[in-house]
C-alpha cells in the first residue's frame, strides 16, 4: 500500500467531486468498489471536492485497509487539498505513524502538512 502522489498508467483514476458527505456515502462506497473490482491500483482525485466529512474519511480508510488485504493499492492523485488536511486534523485522523494495515507503513491521512 502506498500513498505516493503520482499514479501509474495502470491505475484507475477515481475523480470525486462535490460534497463527500454522509448523504453520498453509499454512492462513494459503490464507486470505490467498482474501481477496485477491475483494477489493482486506484488513484483518487479530490481536486474538485467542495466539502467532506468524517464519513468520507472512514470510507477512504476502509478502502485503504481492504486494498491492503487484497494486495491492491489506493493513492491520492495529487497532494492532499487543504480541505482534506483540515478535515483529517479536525476528525482526529492525523497519525504520527503509518497504518498498521499498510505493508509499507504509509497512511493516506498523512498527506501534506506535518
Amino acid at each position: 500500500m502506498t500513498s505516493k502522489k503520482k499514479s501509474t498508467q495502470k491505475a484507475k483514476v477515481l475523480k470525486l467531486t462535490g460534497d463527500l458527505t454522509i448523504s453520498r456515502g453509499e454512492e462513494i462506497l459503490s464507486q470505490l468498489r467498482d474501481a477496485f473490482e477491475k483494477n489493482r491500483e486506484v488513484c483518487v482525485s479530490l481536486q474538485e471536492v467542495e466539502s467532506m466529512d468524517l464519513s468520507f474519511l472512514q470510507l477512504l480508510c476502509s478502502a485503504h485497509r481492504t486494498a491492503a488485504v487484497e494486495k491492491k493499492t489506493i493513492v491520492l492523485e495529487h497532494s492532499a487539498p487543504e480541505m482534506f488536511q483540515r478535515v483529517v486534523k479536525q476528525a482526529g485522523f492525523k497519525r504520527r505513524s503509518g497504518c498498521a494495515y499498510s505493508p509499507d507503513g504509509t497512511c493516506l491521512c498523512n498527506q501534506g502538512e506535518e
